[in-house]
């Protein structure tokens, strides 16, 4: 059966994540002016960018696994569950490999084959 996630887990998984920017935004607050002058306009540009483009796709994926989590998958998987329940339970086939294998044990596996497939809810 379908355990559903615990808010205080998505929850914390956020304030996780608001956190980690949190301390990435003062530590990038903490280094001097003169740092970014010294080491060319161009560069810092090229590497927000590449970080922004990264840590976009990563915040992406963090909300779109929220939302399959929230929303998607419990609609799909109460759907699944509606229709399994109104269709007849399926018919199963049993395969008993018995070459080589003493008499007795045969005998024994196949019997308790057989009762499996009697207290079957489905056709056997």
């Amino acid at each position: 059966m379908f355990v559903k996630p615990n808010a205080d887990e998505a929850l914390s998984s956020f304030w996780a994540h608001g956190a980690y920017v949190l301390l990435v935004v003062s530590l990038v607050l903490l280094i001097p002016p003169e740092a970014f002058a010294a080491s060319g306009h161009d560069a810092i540009v090229i590497v927000g960018v590449v970080g922004a483009w990264r840590y976009g796709w990563g915040l992406l994926h963090f909300l779109r696994s929220i939302y399959f989590r929230r929303i998607a998958f419990p609609r799909m998987r109460s759907e699944a569950e509606s229709r399994a329940a109104a269709q007849a339970p399926p018919r199963s086939y049993l395969l008993v490999t018995s070459f080589r294998i003493d008499t007795e044990t045969t005998q024994r596996v196949y019997s308790a084959a057989i009762r499996a497939a009697c207290r079957a809810p489905g056709r056997t």
